[in-house]
């Protein structure tokens, strides 16, 4: 069947295998007398013999729009295939079943046997455990560059019907989150959960971001808000740089007071963890106070002309030699700005003044 009402259609017949019928945008013309101008074919195309190939294209628009059939035509239209839909994580019905997917995984990346040997727990607000990054270590006992046991993180995360295998779609929650809106006193920042569980268990309120040293922009450091913070790195260059990365992100968080404490004694790569276990045996007690004790001559960390511009809209940037900014604050996590009135070069007009006027003092 065509897209053609038939019966509207002259000296319809039989030709070859094909229908064949006079061509009324033809006969309109007065021309194909002889009804031979229109062939349709088994599966529905059809075209004027006199107008073939792509410049018949509107003279086959003006057939159908003499005879032929809406609806039919749209029946008979083959359907766009369908792009692939993309294949998501799967879900674990449960933690352990998630975490085997991730040593599978990570199995295969490093052509060797690896094995769950830690869980660092992640909650909400109120408690409720909705990620974890677990720690896995290979069989053979492998060792990395400065002799310790080769080790790998995997993230997994919380679902509506179970877990899944990588990071939660929004940003990390902090690391041991309801002790700190809990508590009011400092907050000590370590790099990594086996640090800062070390430390709670000697009465601290420790801390960590996911993802180590390289990537603690990927946790929402938003709990520090108007808090005391004490930032312990590693004894090893990835610890200096993540105590580099974290006071920005702190300071941009409303942290009331920043202050970085390297503490003494720490063998290559040590944390707080190993500071506790040169420790062994003094009680928790004596090696908190040590700790406080020390933490009274760490140096105050303070923004920098860097952190001053991360403050300043991005399109405004290029106007700092210009209109650089007086001072600044976080009210309610919206950033304000303030420009002085005038600029230090009479040629240029600040275009935060253009657009808002003079600024409130």
């Amino acid at each position: 069947m065509s897209g053609l009402n038939l019966t509207l259609l002259e000296n319809v017949h039989t030709a070859a295998g094909k229908t064949v019928a006079r061509c009324p945008a033809c006969a309109e013309t007065g021309d194909d007398a002889s009804g031979e101008h229109l062939v349709i074919k088994a599966d529905g195309r059809f075209g004027c013999i006199k107008y073939p190939g792509a410049e018949g294209a509107e003279h086959r628009k003006r057939i159908f729009a003499l005879v032929g059939v809406p609806e039919k035509r749209e029946a008979n239209r083959t359907p766009p295939p369908k792009a692939p839909e993309r294949k998501g994580a799967k879900v674990h019905p449960t933690f352990d079943s998630a975490a085997k997917a991730a040593a599978w995984a990570w199995g295969r990346i490093m052509a060797s046997r690896i094995t769950k040997r830690r869980v660092g727990p992640y909650h909400d607000a109120i408690g409720n455990t909705i990620a974890y990054v677990i720690r896995f270590e290979p069989d053979d006992k492998a060792l990395d560059d400065q002799g310790k046991p080769d080790k790998t993180f995997m993230p997994v995360h919380a679902v509506k019907n179970g877990w899944k295998v990588g990071d939660p779609p929004d940003k990390w929650p902090m690391f041991n989150l309801p002790s700190i809106l809990a508590s009011t006193g400092p907050i000590y920042v370590n790099e990594g959960e086996k640090a800062s569980a070390s430390g709670t268990a000697i009465g601290l309120t420790c801390t960590t971001s996911s993802h180590g040293a390289k990537a603690p922009a990927k946790t929402d450091w938003g709990p520090l808000a108007g808090r005391n913070i004490f930032i312990l790195p590693d004894h090893d260059r990835d610890g200096r740089g993540y105590a580099e990365k974290v006071p920005g992100l702190a300071h941009a968080a409303g942290a009331a007071s920043i202050r970085i404490l390297e503490l003494p004694g720490l063998p290559p790569k040590g944390d707080l963890f190993d500071f506790v276990a040169l420790r062994s045996e003094q009680s928790p007690e004596t090696i908190r106070a040590e700790i406080e004790w020390l933490t009274a001559s760490a140096p105050a960390w303070t923004p920098t002309e860097e952190h001053a511009a991360d403050d300043i809209p991005r399109r405004y940037r290029q106007r700092q030699d210009h209109c650089p900014p007086r001072r600044w604050r976080i009210h309610h996590q919206v950033r304000r700005i303030y420009f002085p009135e005038t600029c230090s070069d009479p040629r240029t007009i600040c275009p935060w003044r253009r657009r808002h006027g003079t600024p409130t003092r």
